[in-house]
């Protein structure tokens, strides 16, 4: 029979031995074969994660109204799903949970405290992608100059000794990035480095990233009387609005962000993520208008999809999605059942389709993910 109180929405992944998040969750990894990593249509964009979405749901089951940090292809397999959709200039409208910081220009947000460049990566992290690369560079010529000096290759003692040369300057790379972390995103520190620039070990960035992410959810909601600083970063999940008052907090001022002209980490499931609307859009429109003034001046475009059709929605555009499960069988049995597949890429802030992205961290780093 099933019941309505189950949806598998994102799934925890694992991360590889450098500390990067795996693109699928185990099971989605059996299912490979049946769909593109990569698919044609989206050129070189980079895939950050790839989910089922599956539930039962006969009368509508609605995901709240809230924004993901990546560019989604959504396709549907079974039922049907209604998007109700916003554009990102209207955060300040919706009631955002996270205090805004900025809007870039391609329309990613960032909140208070988890700031980051448009492409969704932050300050140094190509700068320490690049150091990882060199590290990894210097250890392998290393190991192939010691084998030569106990061959008695010609030249091997000096070999040697450049290679040790060239590994201490490599770790030096990698503590200079990593001491760097608290640089403005909005530098140019992370732009034009070629291949052989040194920066941070993979392992060690991305381990630092969850480090902080997982030191602000231990301060909870102490550490702000408004806001909840924990980094909902990425995915959507199911949420049900607190009880009590939702009354626009006014020291949350439109003047305090600003719209950008120019411009991870396993991710996992918070409490109160800053990308979700404080909003229960199911009120009538005495309570929208009492709690939610604003909300009123936020423009809607409602767009339905069903089973063979596929939304693509850009970075940061809010949405609240209500899934309607299929039709009764031939039979009078079952039905209700709704299933979505999709992609999130690293939302892109390049020129063309055919370079995406204005850095190069994130096919840098595609390129060294084992597939």
């Amino acid at each position: 029979a099933g019941s309505d109180s189950y949806y598998l929405t994102t799934q925890d992944v694992k991360t590889d031995s450098g500390g990067r998040p795996h693109v699928m969750a185990p099971f989605m990894q059996c299912l490979s074969d049946d769909f593109p990593i990569r698919p044609k249509l989206t050129g070189n964009l980079i895939p950050q994660n790839i989910n089922v979405w599956m539930g039962l749901s006969r009368d509508g089951s609605s995901s709240g109204l809230h924004h993901d940090y990546h560019d989604n292809m959504y396709a549907i397999i079974v039922g049907r799903k209604r998007f109700d959709l916003y554009a990102p200039s209207d955060a300040v409208n919706v009631y955002t949970r996270g205090q805004l910081k900025r809007i870039h220009k391609n329309g990613r947000i960032n909140y208070v405290g988890e700031e980051t460049n448009a492409d969704g990566s932050h300050a140094q992290a190509e700068k320490a992608l690049d150091a990882s690369i060199c590290q990894e560079r210097a250890v392998e010529e290393l190991e192939e100059a010691e084998a030569a000096l106990e061959r008695g290759d010609d030249g091997a003692k000096e070999r040697l000794e450049k290679a040790e040369k060239a590994l201490d300057e490599a770790m030096e790379a990698v503590m200079d990035a990593e001491e760097g972390d608290d640089a403005d995103v909005g530098g140019d520190d992370s732009d034009g480095n070629d291949d052989d620039a040194c920066i941070d070990d993979e392992e060690d960035f991305w381990q630092a990233a969850e480090k902080r992410k997982m030191e602000l959810i231990e301060k909870g909601d102490d550490a702000s009387p408004n806001l909840n600083p924990t980094k909902g970063l990425s995915h959507s999940t199911q949420v049900t609005p607190r009880d009590g008052d939702y009354r626009y907090d006014e020291g949350h001022d439109e003047d305090d962000f600003a719209f950008e002209g120019e411009g991870r980490s396993v991710d996992k499931t918070v409490k109160d993520p800053l990308n979700f609307s404080l909003v229960d859009t199911a009120l009538d429109a005495a309570a929208l208008e009492e709690n939610f003034p604003r909300y009123s001046e936020a423009r809607k475009a409602t767009v339905d999809i069903a089973s063979g059709d596929m939304l693509y929605l850009p970075a940061s555009w809010f949405h609240e999605v209500t899934s309607y499960g299929s039709s009764k069988d031939e039979k009078g049995s079952g039905g209700g059942h709704h299933m979505a597949f999709n992609y999130w890429f690293h939302p892109p802030d390049g020129e063309s389709f055919e370079q995406p992205y204005a850095s190069s961290f994130w096919p840098k780093d595609w390129a060294l993910r084992k597939f």
